[in-house]
């Protein structure tokens, strides 16, 4: 792998290509995305390290969980460096880089809630050179970056002309970016919804982007909250169904689940059994003593408390 990564030097050393031209661009693109340029020091302080973190990603030798953590800390640098993101950029449009490599970083772009728009037009045309079943990978990635330009290029590849699994990545990824599910897979509400929201200045696309967002988090938490609900009735039922001798594995099922709402139904129903036995059973015991050390406070309190209760109960 030595002899790729010299292949790619000229790509990856600003020195080689133009110090001068990277900072006049990135100074460019910062400013057109709202944030301020990256300082010289610290450019220069984040270059290394990206070198040496694209070596390991384009290492096909090395354990793919590595490689795969050098490429979200790489995507990650973007974030807070403009000349990085350029250089990533650079990366992507480089016919020398592997098809594995490039969709490394992409998937790491497509895990990122936000990602530089400087990205956009190096990922499309990634998207556009590697063979389609590849290329769904790469528009995964236009998701996270959440500009006019990506969703312009995202509408594009929800084409008629494209094949189905393009356009159905393409829609998961609309819906990523903008928050509008109501328009669902209609590429002419798209298109048209688009032809409004693509004549707003960037302070007012941010705005209706913040707006979608938090419309959609009201509406998550509202339906979990519904689902919840109903999930602890079905628990609730489940536990008055099951046989006295299997119920304190049930019981501690409850208590150690990670939702909160059937943690604390576990605790509930836990209060109720020691009313009525006085004594906290194997594994509800078990699960109570490990509950001790939860990282949630209300439930080291709630273990605490149906500790003493079985205490006092059996004094």
């Amino acid at each position: 792998m030595a002899a790729a990564w010299v292949s790619l030097s000229s790509v990856f050393v600003p020195a080689l290509y133009g110090q001068a031209a990277i900072e006049e661009t990135s100074e460019e693109r910062a400013e057109a995305n709202g944030v301020q340029p990256a300082s010289d020091d610290h450019s220069d302080a984040n270059i290394a390290p990206f070198e040496q973190l694209m070596a390991i990603v384009i290492n096909g030798g090395l354990d793919l969980a590595e490689r795969a953590d050098a490429a979200n800390q790489i995507v990650e640098m973007t974030l807070v460096d403009p000349v990085v993101a350029d250089l990533l950029g650079q990366v992507f449009l480089d016919p020398n880089i592997d098809s594995e490599s490039a969709r490394l970083i992409a998937g790491a772009v497509a895990r990122q809630s936000v990602a530089p728009d400087v990205l956009t037009s190096p990922l499309v045309h990634l998207a556009n050179r590697l063979p389609e079943a590849e290329s769904i990978d790469v528009i995964a990635a236009l998701g996270s970056i959440r500009s006019q330009r990506a969703c312009a290029a995202l509408i594009e590849f929800a084409s008629p002309d494209r094949s189905i699994a393009m356009r159905t990545r393409a829609f998961d990824a609309l819906w990523r970016l903008t928050a509008m599910r109501s328009l669902g897979v209609d590429l002419d509400s798209w298109r048209s919804w688009f032809d409004v929201a693509s004549k707003l200045e960037l302070d007012q696309w941010n705005v209706l982007m913040l707006n979608n967002l938090a419309r959609e988090r009201d509406q998550l938490v509202r339906t979990r909250a519904s689902d919840m609900a109903r999930l602890v009735d079905v628990a609730t039922q489940l536990n008055l169904a099951t046989p006295s001798e299997l119920r304190s594995t049930l019981l501690a099922s409850f208590l150690l689940d990670a939702r909160d709402e059937l943690r604390e139904l576990g605790f509930d129903l836990v209060e109720r059994e020691l009313r009525q036995s006085s004594q906290l059973n194997g594994e509800v015991a078990q699960a109570t003593m490990t509950l001790l050390s939860h990282a949630d406070s209300s439930a080291r309190r709630r273990a605490a408390l149906a500790e003493r209760a079985a205490c006092d109960a059996s004094a």
